[in-house]
């Protein structure tokens, strides 16, 4: 890290210090969650093309991408951290944010959806 960041950082108040950990906290969350699904891909996630269009949608709404050099479909999320995740970009947003507070899911989300 950057001496000059770091000799800010030490010069700062307890409560400053604790809003910069919350809006750093704050960006890595949605840094996590939100990169994966914003918008179209830059190239394509097997051949690295920058030349697709758009194919459609799948179930969910994800619009599906064709590339134009290999032929093959994707997705915004393909080959992405979210790629084979059943859980929502929101819902692995919610549990970063309650990791990075250091709660434990169901802290995180009030009572889990899977219990009675």
């Amino acid at each position: 890290m950057d001496p000059m960041i770091l000799q800010q950082i030490k010069k700062m108040g307890i409560s400053e210090k604790r809003e910069l950990l919350e809006r750093l906290k704050a960006l890595i969350a949605k840094k996590m969650a939100g990169s994966a699904l914003a918008g179209a891909p830059k190239r394509c996630p097997r051949c690295k093309s920058l030349s697709f269009y758009c194919k459609g949608h799948d179930a969910c709404g994800l619009k599906r991408w064709k590339c134009c050099s290999c032929g093959k479909t994707f997705f915004v999320k393909t080959r992405s951290v979210l790629a084979m995740s059943k859980p929502t970009a929101t819902t692995w947003a919610v549990y970063a944010k309650g990791t990075l507070a250091g709660m434990t899911l169901e802290e995180a989300y009030g009572k889990l959806p899977c219990e009675p």
